[in-house]
């Protein structure tokens, strides 16, 4: 005799069907997002600068990533480094 493998609750019906359809859209999501950045000529774009302070080992740097504004694609990245410690 074999054992039955119990089927799951009825309730459990409706968010399995969500995370099914959720699955899919992230999965046209992906699609589209590719798309967009294959695509996109990267005409607007804004450099984000991040400081990190250093500490007694290490030196200050600033570190300046460039993200296009339509696609959010990080185009490039300088590192400064700077004489001074945190």
């Amino acid at each position: 005799m074999k054992n039955k493998k119990p089927s799951p609750p009825i309730w459990t019906e409706p968010i399995v069907k969500l995370q099914e359809k959720i699955e899919k859209d992230n999965l046209r999501l992906k699609k589209m997002i590719a798309k967009l950045r294959s695509e996109c000529k990267h005409e607007n774009t804004e450099i984000v600068d991040v400081y990190y302070s250093g500490n007694y080992y290490d030196t200050a740097e600033t570190v300046s990533t460039t993200y296009c504004l339509i696609c959010g694609l990080a185009l490039s990245t300088h590192t400064e480094s700077h004489s001074w410690y945190g």
